[in-house]
C-alpha cells in the first residue's frame, strides 16, 4: 500500500509586535486560500446579541428564532434575555445572572440608547465579571489580559461613569478608570457576530481572534458556525 505524508495543518510561527499593527499573528508558510485557522478559533470570552435582536436570537447560541412572534423563552426575572431552549436558558446563567438585576431595574432606560452602548455595556459587565471570578487565570484570560488599548473617548469616559451606576453590572473591584480601559479596548478588538446571511446580530470578544489585525486589503475572512 502506499503511504502518504500527511500534511501539517498552517499554523502561525509567533505573535509579534509591530509598530505600525501593534500585536499580530505571522504566519510561517502560506496559507492555501480557505485554510481555516484552529488557533484563533474557539468561543467568545464573553458575546451578547444587540438589543434591537434580542427578540429573534437566542441570547445564548444566536439560533434565529421562527418568525412566530413570543416563541423564546423569556428570563422571568428581569425579562430582557431571550433562549431557544431550557438548556440555553440554564447553561447562560453564570453569565446572565450578574446582569439580570440591572436589566430588570433599568432595562427600559436601556432599550432607549442604541444598539452600540447598550451591547458594549453588557459586554463589560460580562468581561469584567469573567475576569474578576477568574481565581486561577488561564490562556483565555491571559489573551484577555494582553488585548491592545487604544486612547480612550470622551464617549468611553461617559459610557464607563454610566455603567458604575447600574446595579450589579461590574464587579466591585471595576471603577470608572478600569471600565474606560476595558471600552478603549473594545473598539479596537471586539467583533460584531454574524449570521449565515452576514447581517449583525450580536458583540463578542474573541482576543485570539483579535491579533488577526484589520486590513484595507484582507486576505482573511470571519465566519461563524
Amino acid at each position: 500500500p502506499c503511504c502518504r505524508r500527511r500534511r501539517r495543518r498552517p499554523r502561525p510561527r509567533m505573535i509579534e509586535q509591530r509598530a505600525t499593527r501593534g500585536r499580530c499573528a505571522v504566519a510561517d508558510r502560506r496559507l492555501p486560500a480557505g485554510s481555516p485557522v484552529p488557533r484563533f478559533s474557539g468561543l467568545p470570552y464573553a458575546c451578547c446579541p444587540l438589543p434591537s435582536q434580542r427578540e429573534r436570537v437566542c441570547g445564548r447560541c444566536f439560533a434565529q428564532a421562527p418568525a412566530a412572534p413570543g416563541c423564546l423563552l423569556r428570563c422571568s426575572k428581569c425579562r430582557w434575555a431571550r433562549y431557544c431552549s431550557r438548556e440555553c436558558q440554564a447553561g447562560d446563567w453564570q453569565r446572565h445572572k450578574r446582569e439580570c438585576r440591572t436589566l430588570a431595574s433599568k432595562g427600559g432606560e436601556l432599550l432607549r440608547l442604541d444598539d452600540a452602548p447598550v451591547a458594549d455595556l453588557l459586554l463589560l459587565g460580562r468581561c469584567a465579571w469573567r475576569r474578576h471570578d477568574a481565581s486561577s487565570p488561564d490562556d483565555e484570560d491571559a489573551a484577555f489580559d494582553a488585548l491592545e488599548t487604544s486612547r480612550p473617548t470622551e464617549s468611553d469616559r461617559a459610557l464607563a461613569r454610566f455603567a458604575t451606576t447600574l446595579p450589579g453590572l461590574l464587579p466591585p473591584s471595576c471603577d470608572a478608570g478600569d471600565a474606560t480601559r476595558l471600552l478603549s479596548q473594545f473598539r479596537v478588538n471586539n467583533f460584531g457576530v454574524t449570521n449565515e446571511l452576514l447581517s449583525v446580530v450580536g458583540a463578542g470578544c474573541y482576543p485570539p481572534a483579535a491579533l488577526l489585525n484589520h486590513s484595507c486589503a484582507p486576505n482573511a475572512v470571519l465566519y461563524y458556525e
